[in-house]
Formats: structure tokens, C-alpha cells, sequence
């Protein structure tokens, strides 16, 4: 769905102008009240710029007051509660959308605490996850130097692999397809060069993961395969082929017909539906 522009919606009366700056003034307000020091307060202002970022699109107008959104987003995240924290990071992530790469410095400690919290094991499997996919979006609309996009990629890849391939716990599951679904966006932001190295070091070790007890997770990495193939030969051309193609082919078909590993109806239906497709396309460019 498209976003709406500042400028789309009249009032009864048909004033645009009078729209525009009422809404300017209400988000200079709830900026404003994001260093308050009432928690309950500060959680009210963050939901109500929540809301307006993710309903409009006004860089126009947060331009003028994006430092000061800025300093008030990292000054938030030091006393803020678990829901506030996980607002800051939602608005990190629009303030990225909105502003592209005009964010990116002013992103840097928010990325950092996204990162900090990604690589925390002893942080809650949501948490984790909210930071994997916003520390990718941030990444894939704001940053421009290809060190730090490879950074964040080496990142996002070092969690992903950290679950067991085969007997993947429950609490690995969510993480894991958070991961390995961000960390396969930020490949398609790679030149070709870096392109082919960093599938040369993970495509091997991701597709062990199709053997996983987990059918979200064996999805999640038909899924992630199928971008990657797809990349490569947009890339490379029709000749690219990963070294255990045969094998990623024989799994895919089997899981597209066989249920033998899953549990409930549920499981089932999710992963022959799912397979069916990843498998056509890898066949289709076969």
C-alpha cells in the first residue's frame, strides 16, 4: 500500500495548508515530549509519532526537526522501559524510511543499540527479532558505505548460524528466520565481487539448515535460497550454479511432496505449499 503524503488528505473544509501545519505542530509537541520525565508520558508521545510516521510521509517536515528527534530517540532509549524500547526502535526504523540516506548519521547509536541487543543471547527472542529486521531496513535505506553494510551483514549472519542445523530449539526458531531473512535482503545491496564471496563462505552452511526440525525455519531457508539464486543470476547469469546444487534441488522436491517431519496439519500444508513454489522456481532457472 502506498504511503500517504502530507499533502493528500483535506479537512472538511478543504484546507491543506491548515492540515499540514497542525500536524507539524502536534509532532514538534510529541518530539518535544520524548525527554519528559513521566514514563507514561514519553510512551504516549512516542506512539502518537509512531502513528504519524507510519501514516504519512513528511520529510519535508521532519527535516526541520530531525536532530532534535534524533538526540531525543538515543536520550529515550537510556531510561526507557521494555515497550518504550521497542517504540524507539520501531522509530528508528520510519525515521530511516523517511529520510533515506540523510539518516544515516543520525542513526548510529540506534543501530548500535540494535546490534547490541541482536547479539545478546539472553535478550527476549522478540526484542532480538524486532532489532534483526530493523537493523536491516535502517541498513538497507540509510547506509551507503559498503564497509558497513558488509558489517552488518557479517552481523546478521554470525546469529543466524549460531542455531544447531538439525535439532533447532524453540527459542531459536524466531531469531533465526529474523536473521537469515534480514541478512538476505542486505545481500542484494552487495556489488558482485563481494556478492560472490560472502556466498562462497554461507550458501554451504544455510543450506544445512533445510534438514532443521523446525518447519519455519526449513521455510525460511527455502525462501532465503530462492532470493539467492535468483540474485546470483541476475548478477552471474544463468551459469551460476551453488556447489551443492543437486542436493538443494533433491530437498526441495522432497519437501514439496514428503511431511515426514511435520508435526500438525498446520506444518504440513505450510511447508508443501511453500516448497512447491521455492522448488518451480529453482527448477524453472535449473
Amino acid at each position: 500500500m502506498p504511503r500517504k503524503r502530507h499533502g493528500g488528505n483535506k479537512s472538511k473544509d478543504g484546507n491543506v495548508v491548515g492540515d499540514v501545519e497542525s500536524l507539524e505542530e502536534k509532532l514538534k509537541e510529541c518530539i518535544d515530549n520524548m525527554s519528559g520525565k513521566s514514563s507514561a508520558a514519553r510512551l504516549a508521545s512516542l506512539k502518537s509519532i509512531h502513528h504519524c510516521f507510519s501514516r504519512h510521509y513528511l520529510p519535508a517536515i521532519l527535516e526541520n526537526w530531525k536532530v532534535t528527534f534524533a538526540d531525543n530517540l538515543d536520550r529515550s532509549i537510556r531510561k526507557c522501559t521494555q515497550n518504550e524500547l521497542e517504540l524507539c526502535i520501531h522509530l528508528a526504523t520510519l525515521l530511516a524510511l523517511q529520510l533515506g540516506t540523510d539518516s544515516c548519521s543520525l542513526l548510529s547509536k540506534m543501530m548500535s543499540v540494535m546490534r547490541n541487543n541482536l547479539t545478546d543471547n539472553n535478550k527476549l527472542p522478540k526484542l532480538r527479532c524486532l532489532c534483526a529486521t530493523s537493523l536491516a531496513l535502517c541498513t538497507f535505506a540509510a547506509v551507503e558505505e559498503l564497509e558497513d553494510i558488509s558489517d552488518v551483514i557479517q552481523t546478521l549472519g554470525n546469529v543466524w548460524t549460531q542455531a544447531k542445523p538439525v535439532s533447532t530449539c524453540a527459542t531459536s526458531v524466531p531469531v533465526f528466520c529474523a536473521a537469515v531473512s534480514s541478512w538476505a535482503i542486505l545481500l542484494t545491496q552487495l556489488p558482485a565481487p563481494h556478492l560472490k564471496d560472502t556466498l562462497k563462505n554461507y550458501l554451504p552452511r544455510l543450506s544445512a539448515y533445510l534438514e532443521s526440525s523446525a518447519v519455519d525455519v526449513r521455510v525460511a531457508t527455502g525462501e532465503t535460497l530462492a532470493l539467492i539464486y535468483e540474485l546470483a543470476r541476475n548478477v552471474y547469469g544463468s551459469a551460476f550454479y551453488a556447489e551443492n546444487h543437486q542436493y538443494v534441488l533433491s530437498v526441495m522436491q522432497e519437501m514439496s511432496v514428503a511431511s515426514e517431519k511435520c508435526q500438525t496439519k498446520r506444518d504440513r500444508r505450510v511447508q508443501r505449499s511453500s516448497f512447491r513454489d521455492i522448488y518451480a522456481a529453482l527448477k524453472v532457472s535449473d
